[in-house]
């Protein structure tokens, strides 16, 4: 460099708006399009030009399919390719057993949707273009949060034009696993439960619940214990949350009622 040039910071721009998402996968997309839907000024966040990328998630379940519903976006969503699972059988050795009965339940929507997601996810925001209040800036990167004495007053993040500086009222980090919100806001995550560690009456709590209904038997994940309060459950819960669809290990619960 020479001893007569000085190097320039790029000028940071500023914008103002109620609420900042950082992430656009689809509880940020979503929650983008339920505010700007609501006339709240919102702008989502995501650090990719795009959404096609390998995703773990690309089934759409009963519950959401129900939610597009109510939002008047189901007609259109269903036009996108994709592939529906009502029942699911497994095969032991020569014997077939089904798994799962989506057409059970008591729902507009007794199937799950295969879909790839970044499909799921531009529905979305095309669908939410027609609301002035909502915009999704792609290939903003979110860097740091901007604080006002104890509280978090927007985001910073790195652009393809610069950096930019997003005041807002709320700052909501909808951004996975690896948060720079949840980092930088030193958030510590607490993980009360283990993927492999059930409560001891867990299956019990089960049976018990299912005797009571008369249910003949079912077929429940192994990971159910996760996301179920078993202190207070309610088999009606966990099958409209469809966690009896058992893919990867699943146990069978018999009853007196079968025989057993």
């Amino acid at each position: 460099m020479d001893a007569g040039t000085s190097f320039q910071q790029p000028s940071r721009r500023t914008i103002s708006t109620r609420c900042c998402i950082v992430g656009g996968g689809p509880a940020g997309m979503m929650l983008g399009y339920l505010l700007g839907r609501a006339g709240i000024d919102t702008l989502v966040l995501e650090k990719h030009a795009d959404f096609f990328r390998d995703f773990r998630g690309d089934t759409v379940h009963p519950s959401t399919l129900q939610v597009m519903d109510e939002l008047g976006l189901i007609e259109g969503f269903l036009r996108l390719p994709h592939q529906q699972l009502q029942k699911m059988d497994g095969k032991f050795g020569g014997t077939s057993i089904r798994i799962a009965d989506l057409s059970r339940l008591k729902v507009k929507y007794p199937f799950i949707a295969f879909m790839p997601q970044w499909d799921f996810l531009n529905f979305l925001r095309e669908s939410g273009k027609r609301f002035p209040s909502l915009k999704v800036m792609m290939n903003a990167d979110a860097t740091d949060l901007i604080w006002s004495g104890d509280s978090v007053v927007g985001v910073q993040a790195d652009t393809p034009d610069g950096p930019v500086e997003i005041r807002a009222d709320l700052t909501v980090g909808c951004d996975g696993r690896h948060s720079i919100v949840r980092e930088k806001a030193k958030l510590e995550v607490d993980v009360t439960a283990k993927r492999n560690e059930m409560p001891k009456d867990y299956l019990s709590k089960i049976r018990k619940a299912y005797l009571e209904e008369g249910r003949d038997h079912i077929y429940v994940e192994t990971f159910a214990a996760i996301i179920l309060n078993v202190e207070n459950l309610n088999v009606s819960d966990l099958c409209n949350f469809g966690c009896i669809v058992a893919i990867y290990r699943f146990v069978r619960i018999k009853t007196r009622r079968s025989g057993c």
